[in-house]
């Protein structure tokens, strides 16, 4: 079985139009799919995973206005959950995610990552909540990847207004 039916198979699928003027304009080019999900040790730790995603129409940045949507773990969805960012036709360069695993509402653990958007085909970008990042803590400008402390985005695509279309939010579609 081919790695895509499995996941069409077994995983949620959650789809965000990242478009200006909506879907339709979407015209089969790339797909970037962030795949989430957490080693079995730390599946009690969190009960809710917030996803923040944005767009750029440039390479150096201009982001619409990012979108978030939050998961329910425990008797919602299940892992791993899988997010297809389809851009539309302004913001199609680089999209950023930010993943925030929640236990009884306070942050556990975060990852950020940007990646491509591809010309054609699928992009997979898998974010992963590591054991090893359990009891792991670093600074509000750092993540845990692997038991280490790496920086975040910079500059930051969710916060940082001199990199955001203020007004230009990222219309989504959930299906």
């Amino acid at each position: 079985m081919k790695h895509s039916e499995t996941i069409a198979e077994t995983m949620i699928l959650i789809l965000f139009c990242l478009v200006l003027s909506g879907c339709q304009e979407k015209n089969n080019e790339g797909i970037v799919r962030l795949v989430i999900d957490s080693e079995t040790s730390v599946a009690g730790a969190f009960d809710e995973i917030v996803v923040t995603l944005t767009a750029s129409r440039t390479g150096e940045g201009r982001f619409c206005e990012a979108v978030t949507k939050s998961f329910a773990v425990n008797g919602g969805v299940e892992l791993p959950l899988v997010v297809d960012l389809i851009p539309g036709s302004i913001y199609t360069e680089l999209v950023a995610f930010r993943v925030v695993w929640l236990g009884e509402g306070v942050p556990v653990h975060q990852r950020e990552s940007l990646a491509p958007v591809p010309a054609e085909g699928i992009q997979e970008v898998r974010v992963t909540f590591e054991e090893s990042c359990l009891q792991f803590s670093c600074s509000p400008q750092e993540q845990c990847i692997a038991g280490t402390c790496q920086g975040m985005l910079v500059p930051d695509p969710f916060e940082d207004q001199e990199n955001i279309d203020i007004g230009e939010k990222c219309v989504t579609a959930v299906d």
